[in-house]
């Protein structure tokens, strides 16, 4: 895993970070995924987290939103 994935790894979870921030409230909605990340052996974290971001613009929820930034940070942490 080279610096330059690394560190825009944390760019984009900072910056997931900043938009669950400004998103508007989804009340007392549960969070539901329906399809989490599942990371297979030859997934990259590159891809891992091109996939998490894609989930994150689809989400309806704040709730849902909160999930997906927690996987990703996760990812980025462990470095999938």
């Amino acid at each position: 895993m080279t610096t330059r994935i690394v560190t825009a790894s944390v760019l984009t979870a900072a910056a997931v970070s900043a938009a669950l921030l400004v998103a508007p409230s989804a009340g007392a909605a549960q969070a539901h995924r329906p399809a989490p990340v599942a990371a297979s052996a030859s997934t990259t974290l590159q891809e891992t987290v091109v996939q998490l971001l894609d989930e994150g613009r689809h989400a309806t929820t704040l709730a849902e939103r909160r999930l997906i930034h927690h996987d990703l940070l996760e990812a980025v942490r462990d470095g999938q």
